[in-house]
């Protein structure tokens, strides 16, 4: 085995700490298999262990920095209240260093809530939330900070029905337990990624039980605080996600300057025939069979279109001028950023319609130089009159736009500025609980999204409800009333901040 390569795990470990009651010749005896695999790391699995290799690069080595060593230490604080795997030993093997730590018999905490969580009734949940409250007690009192948290490094123990943490090579211990702003600090890291799993409700449950051993955060401010740069850390996070999820989920053809973007599940043939009926015969759309138009604008052309048993929405793009034209050679085209833009929200938590196919012509004088196309979602055509008929009653008025006003500000904490946030361009489930969002031509991605383009976009919103109710000031009111309901630093200045949003929809913004 070349000294820069490791493909097993060596038998010949020189062993700085060894705790198991067996031996090193123990390690020797067991078969392992790789189970994860990064550039400066490999994690084999043991029938009674896992192995986890830290390649140790030059500078590492200068300051004789040891991460097998340092997860060593830490899993052994955590492991005397049984939140950590017995920690085995510590080695070496040329550039390589060994941590060893007993195997748990377990779930990750992401398959436990994939699995398992919709199934459990609201008192078995509650002692879920009490477990994992102390959970997190026991880790600040040990003083250890988990930067690298998620739901795969935290294990569900079988044997004791209860929560221990893994992979500890990025975590930090300051030897005393952790003051409450570090705490704090501290659930930047763990909140993000429950938003796939567990509702707001879930997640407030879980900060009032942990709130009772952490005084710091009964204070609204801190609570706020914390859930802002939570939020942050899941837009940042996104953006290498949403990125590789493009590169696992699309294919892309490139062909005389034309970008053809479909899904890697979509049938080739049938997005060549898209193509083909959508541009075929573009200088007279009315002529395309089994194609019925529903927007014909300067900018869009939108259809609904059949082929065989398959029904889509397309949306395809128009010139509209020359400096518009001139414009789209310099800038992202807008059917490849409605492309990039749908998974990226989809990644961000963020429901929208996810198209199967983006084509990009490379002239954008072209009478059709680009579209999008999705499959029909039925609910598009009835949400507008639900939503309608829902306005109209005084209970579901209030139950709708408080639940729109938290959509809209989720949006905005993520870093989401949509652009053109009415209420045409926000999709109601039939069921009346959540809403999808569409049309991203104007979207925008930001690590903050300003008082200034809140406003605006609540005045977009309000705007375009009020033309459904005729009360556009009562709407009005109880949009920005919601919003701030969510919005801490708003709620001091509510009059004021209504004063301006309506002054915003006078303008026709």
């Amino acid at each position: 085995m070349n000294k820069d390569q490791l493909i097993s795990v060596p038998s010949d470990l020189t062993w700085s700490v060894f705790e198991g009651d067996k031996g090193p010749d123990f390690i020797k005896k067991q078969e392992f298999i790789l189970f994860k695999e990064r550039p400066f790391r490999k994690v084999f699995k043991g029938r009674e262990v896992f192995v986890k290799a830290f390649r140790v690069n030059p500078l590492e080595e200068l300051f004789k920095r040891d991460s097998a060593l340092k997860e060593f230490n830490i899993s052994k604080i955590l492991y005397e209240r049984s939140r950590a795997p017995r920690p085995v030993g510590v080695g070496r093997w040329n550039k390589w260093r060994f941590f060893v730590s007993q195997r748990v018999e377990g779930i990750s905490l992401d398959k436990f809530l994939k699995r398992d969580w919709e199934g459990l009734s609201g008192g078995e949940k509650a002692q879920y939330f009490k477990k994992f409250a102390l959970f997190l007690r026991d880790l600040a009192n040990c003083g250890v900070i988990q930067p690298d948290f998620h739901l795969d490094n935290v294990l569900l123990d079988m044997q004791r029905d209860d929560f221990v943490l893994i992979d500890l090579h990025r975590a930090e211990c300051i030897n005393r337990p952790l003051p409450g702003d570090l705490a704090c600090e501290q659930l930047r890291y763990i909140l993000p990624p429950f938003s796939r799993y567990l509702t707001r409700r879930e997640i407030l449950r879980v900060t009032v039980i942990i709130s009772r051993w952490l005084q710091e955060l009964r204070k609204k401010t801190s609570r706020f605080f914390i859930q802002q740069i939570s939020y942050r850390d899941i837009s940042r996070n996104c953006r290498k996600k949403a990125k590789r999820r493009l590169e696992q989920i699309s294919f892309k053809r490139e062909e005389n300057g034309s970008r053809l973007l479909t899904t890697k599940s979509m049938d080739e043939k049938l997005a060549f025939l898209l193509r083909k009926s959508v541009l075929s015969r573009f200088d007279t759309p009315q002529g395309l069979p089994n194609t019925l138009i529903l927007k014909n604008s300067r900018h869009t052309l939108c259809l609904r279109l059949q082929l065989g048993d398959s029904s889509f929405f397309i949306k395809c793009y128009r010139s509209s001028g020359t400096l518009k034209a001139l414009s789209y050679l310099i800038r992202q085209p807008r059917a490849i950023k409605t492309w990039n833009a749908s998974w990226r929200l989809r990644c961000l938590g963020i429901s929208t319609l996810l198209p199967l196919i983006a084509f990009q012509t490379p002239n954008p004088w072209n009478k059709i130089y680009g579209f999008v196309a999705y499959p029909w979602n039925k609910e598009i055509s009835h949400s507008k009159q639900r939503i309608s008929n829902l306005l109209k009653d005084g209970v579901e008025s209030h139950i709708l736009i408080n639940r729109l006003a938290f959509f809209i500000w989720e949006m905005h904490q993520k870093g989401v500025f949509h652009g053109d946030c009415k209420i045409s361009n926000f999709v109601l489930s039939s069921d009346g609980k959540g809403f999808s969002v569409f049309d991203l031509d104007s979207i925008r991605f930001l690590d903050t999204v300003s008082d200034r383009m809140r406003i605006k976009e609540l005045a977009i919103m309000a705007r375009s409800l009020g033309k459904l109710t005729d009360h556009t000031k009562g709407t009005t009111e109880q949009l920005v009333e919601a919003y701030c309901r969510y919005h801490v630093p708003w709620q001091k200045n509510f009059p004021s901040l209504v004063k301006r949003v309506l002054a915003k929809v006078g303008q026709g913004t």
